[in-house]
């Protein structure tokens, strides 16, 4: 603010009042694009499930029954074998998940389930998930292990 020779208050400046709007703007704008995505990295969510399905593995090898990873529509679920059947599995860590908004995931080759025997071993399969430009991959090799590639 700038004061005349009269001694009276005369107010900012049409440049003042602009310099301190591009600031604003500047500060703001770092603000936003420093955010991290609400919805966490798409990596943390592969490392998750790469987790319970190890997780499903181990199960599989304590109980010497197999376990079954299910690719459900927006998520996935746990399954075991009990009394010749497939059951859904209803207990922590194996209660049915789901995807982060916007997340899709496909296995290669159309399959929707990954079986860990009792020795837990399970068939070659890789997961792919996708959440706009991201993408991430989940392998699980014939010996029963479980990998995030990327």
């Amino acid at each position: 603010m700038r004061t005349s020779a009269t001694g009276t208050a005369e107010g900012f400046t049409l440049v003042e009042l602009l310099v301190v709007l591009v600031i604003i703007g500047l500060v703001s704008a770092a603000v936003v694009v420093g955010m991290p995505d609400p919805r966490g990295a798409l990596r943390g969510e592969a490392l998750r499930f790469a987790a319970r399905a190890d997780a499903a593995r181990e199960r599989a090898m304590m109980d010497n029954r197999p376990v079954a990873l299910v690719l459900k529509e927006g998520g996935y679920g746990f399954e075991w074998r009990t009394g010749g059947e497939w059951r859904p599995v209803s207990e922590r860590p194996f209660i049915e998940q789901r995807w982060s908004e916007g997340t899709r995931a496909a296995m290669e080759g159309g399959e929707s389930r990954i079986t860990f025997d009792s020795t837990g071993f399970a068939e070659p399969a890789r997961l792919r998930l996708v959440r706009g430009k991201e993408e991430a991959q989940v392998e699980v090799t014939d010996g029963g292990r479980v990998h995030v590639l990327r």
